[in-house]
């Protein structure tokens, strides 16, 4: 479905992508991870087509994206963090918009299908500007889908949502899957580890990991914990014994009425469950749990890219190290481009199509519109 190789993007003497490389099939969720201004947003604009790499290729569906970027367009769901909509419109008349721009033959299908996914039925007649932040992640949600687009792209997609609208989001994400290729991106871990299938992690635009959440950790050499429980309390010879086995670094433990829970740390690529177990038997210990403890991605996602990031002091967000030069650079050269690329007056053009939109469905209720 989605194919990036060897793509970079400049702005100015400012590499934003550097040489990145990765796919995404249908049935599968990535995890596009990475500090602030690691270059994640400028890599889904790539893929979307709003911004062309300066090196390599993307290609959507086997098409290139820089030689045919209205059938990209077509093709791809695009939640952003920040979701433009109409305000002034309802739900169903905002959706009704959507699939009008998107040409659906069967609207009312479609209109349905979402309605029904995103669980919009309660506020559906009501203006947008009513609503909840999450119940307007739905909305946009349900507007990044009517159209059935083999490719979505999710920026933030439960950004400041309470856990309940979190978990009903996470819900509707996973069902995405089962007929597109999804890519999203988060700064919540816990996000990436309860739906994702693979992870790609970018630092100062270039990829440093791709994959399963075990695959990485065993290519940084992770460290990994098991935990045994033991009747009664092991003896200080037992677990000297225990510390001196092979790709064992530390342990912990702790005491219970009549169990001992031990927490054993070590290499990924040596430490074995085995190793642990025959380790009690050994010592004439019950075992009553065993079980492993991989490494978290909170600490995979730290040790790759945490110590080439400092907190700038005039901003609340992490930022890259750049030289003044560097930064006076990106900031120009991103501005021009985007002037490029959006025109002043898209978006009263948008509005002023909305309206009409709003007006045809409203007359078709044999309302009126002021």
């Amino acid at each position: 479905m989605i194919n990036i190789t060897n793509v970079s993007k400049k702005y100015g003497h400012f590499t934003a992508v550097n040489d990145v490389s990765f796919s995404v099939e249908k049935g599968t969720i990535l995890g596009l991870l990475g500090p602030n201004g690691a270059g994640k947003t400028t890599l889904m604009k790539m893929i979307s087509g709003f911004h062309n790499p300066h090196a390599g290729s993307i290609t959507v569906c086997d098409v290139d994206v820089t030689s045919n970027p209205i059938f990209i367009k077509k093709n791809i769901g695009y939640l952003p963090e920040t979701n433009p909509m109409y305000g002034e419109l309802t739900v169903e008349e905002h959706l009704d918009f959507i699939a009008d721009s998107h040409g659906i033959d069967d609207k009312s299908k479609a209109l349905s299908r979402v309605k029904h996914l995103c669980d919009l039925g309660v506020f559906y007649h009501k203006t947008i500007d009513s609503l909840s932040k999450g119940m307007r992640q739905r909305v946009g949600l349900a507007q990044a889908i009517i159209h059935t687009p083999p490719v979505i792209i999710l920026d933030e997609p439960t950004s400041g949502l309470d856990p309940n609208q979190i978990h009903e989001i996470r819900n509707v994400i996973r069902q995405l899957k089962e007929f597109s290729a999804v890519i999203l991106s988060t700064h919540i871990l816990q996000e990436v580890e309860a739906i994702c299938d693979e992870i790609v992690i970018v630092r100062e635009g270039s990829l440093v990991a791709k994959g399963k959440r075990e695959e990485i950790a065993l290519q940084i050499k992770g460290d990994i914990r098991y935990d045994v429980e033991v009747l009664g309390v092991p003896t200080a010879n037992a677990l000297k014994k225990l510390h001196s086995k092979k790709g064992i670094v530390s342990y912990d433990t702790t005491k219970y009425e009549d169990a001992t829970l031990v927490q054993v740390r070590g290499s990924y690529d040596s430490l074995k469950g085995e190793d642990i177990f025959s380790w009690a038997v050994s010592n004439n210990l019950v075992v009553r749990e065993l079980h492993k403890e991989s490494s978290r991605l909170e600490s995979i996602f730290q040790s790759l890219t945490q110590d080439t990031f400092t907190q700038d002091t005039s901003s609340s967000d992490p930022v890259e190290k750049r030289t003044t030069q560097e930064s006076t650079a990106y900031a120009t050269t991103k501005k021009q481009a985007t002037s490029q690329e959006f025109p002043k007056n898209s978006n009263e053009h948008l509005k002023s199509s909305a309206k009409r939109s709003s007006s045809k469905i409203n007359t078709k209720k044999g309302g009126s519109v002021s």
